[in-house]
């Protein structure tokens, strides 16, 4: 499942269990995150049941 964005303040901006490509850059309040880099763990099971995270960034630009 995809779990959590992060802003440098490690501060959980977006969440969802059941990821289906929908994120366009919103909070979970449905409001617009700025611009920045935003840290993304993404958790599941591995082959052995066991939890597994990858750990990666996207920087969110818009145009202007």
């Amino acid at each position: 499942s995809f779990d959590f964005f992060f802003k440098n303040n490690s501060k959980k901006v977006w969440s969802e269990n059941s990821y289906k490509n929908t994120w366009n850059g919103e909070s979970n309040e449905s409001k617009p995150l700025p611009d920045g880099t935003y840290y993304l763990i993404v958790t599941f099971p591995d082959t052995n049941d066991k939890e597994k995270q990858i750990k990666t960034f996207i920087d969110l630009r818009r145009d202007k």
